[in-house]
């Protein structure tokens, strides 16, 4: 579903398609569990996702049934998501997570310093055999 947002109310769905099988996803004219936020469906959607990661069957159909997604609309998990990706957007918002030019930069690790030193050499011996 993606950081989209808006300022409108949206709504979560789930649509039940034969045997065990369920589709779970935001709109805006569904009727069903209403959100003020449409973020909030968003965060609750994609948290649903994430705990049935293992049940996807194709896009947004999982092998799932209707007492599983009580279960899991009832978690803390899912019930926390919104509230969560709130202090995301605004932490996002704050500041940048790389310091802007000027600014301290953090001394490169070893790790970091051995691929750079690897990656030049490749790209030497490269130009040497293309000479």
């Amino acid at each position: 579903m993606g950081g989209e947002g808006s300022e409108t109310a949206a709504c979560l769905y789930l649509l039940s398609g034969g045997v065990e099988r369920a589709k779970i996803g935001v709109a805006g004219d569904a009727l069903t569990r209403a959100y003020p936020d449409r973020r909030d469906a968003v965060a609750v959607c994609e948290e649903l996702y994430r705990l049935f990661a293992g049940r996807r069957v194709r896009g947004s159909w999982y092998r799932l049934t209707v007492a599983q997604v009580r279960e899991a609309l009832g978690s803390r998990a899912t019930i926390e998501a919104p509230a969560r990706a709130r202090a995301a957007a605004a932490a996002a918002r704050e500041g940048p997570l790389a310091p802007r030019r000027g600014g301290r930069v953090r001394a490169r690790t070893q790790k970091q310093l051995a691929y750079e030193r690897r990656r030049r050499q490749e790209r030497t011996q490269k130009q040497k055999l293309t000479a």
